[in-house]
């Protein structure tokens, strides 16, 4: 049976760059796409849909969006914090994905990864919480119309959960494996140790042999 000529350690480093990657283009969509909430107005007897971003917001009228870009002044003090939350995420997940790519080098082990995965999808988290805790008492407070989060909120939710999902990197860390599960031993480490204890059994004959020889007789 043909085996894979990567190890399990590349296999991972491979993965995690490639996860890594696309969270960070998930989230770089999910950043600048204004589609962060989507409520209906009515406006003399006219329905407008509207869709708001962190960066500009849109109103669609018979098929027709006009957009207009979000100045800093136009913003929120929660919408600056959701975009500097973003963009830590942002930054997070690069460094995940270089260590991911590192590590398939050997430079770095692939559980190193892990940690700026996780910070990232703290960050996403933190990110999704102000908002959504914010947008829809602060923003449309006197909106009674249908109201309900757009794509790039849950783009961001969908980054949140793939980064923190990214603690299984350190199961690929022998010393760490060896903490959380104790009691538990994959078969490569199984086989280290049937062929260690081999090599020293091996080793103790050869010493024996060496001890019990008999010199030479000269005649």
């Amino acid at each position: 049976m043909p085996t894979c000529p990567l190890g399990k350690e590349k296999i991972a480093a491979i993965v995690v760059a490639g996860v890594s990657a696309i969270v960070f283009i998930l989230a770089v969509a999910a950043l600048g796409a204004p589609r962060w909430i989507d409520y209906d107005t009515v406006s003399s007897g006219v329905s407008y849909r509207n869709y708001r971003g962190l960066w500009q917001t849109c109103k669609d009228k018979t098929n027709l969006q006009y957009c207009s870009l979000l100045y800093h002044s136009d913003r929120k003090g929660w919408e600056n914090a959701t975009i500097a939350m973003m963009l830590f995420g942002i930054f997070a997940i690069c460094g995940a994905c270089v260590i991911g790519i590192l590590a398939l080098f050997e430079i770095l082990p692939v559980w190193c990864a892990g940690i700026p995965s996780v910070c990232a999808g703290i960050f996403f988290l933190l990110a999704v919480c102000v908002y959504g805790g914010s947008v829809k008492t602060s923003l449309l407070s006197a909106v009674d119309d249908t109201t309900y989060y757009g794509a790039s909120f849950g783009l961001t939710i969908i980054c949140m959960f793939v980064s923190i999902s990214s603690v299984w990197t350190f199961l690929f860390n022998s010393d760490i494996r060896k903490m959380i599960l104790p009691e538990k031993s994959t078969d490569s480490d199984k086989q280290e140790t049937d062929d260690t204890k081999s090599l020293e059994v091996k080793e103790a004959d050869t010493n024996e042999l060496t001890r019990t020889k008999l010199p030479p007789i000269h005649v």
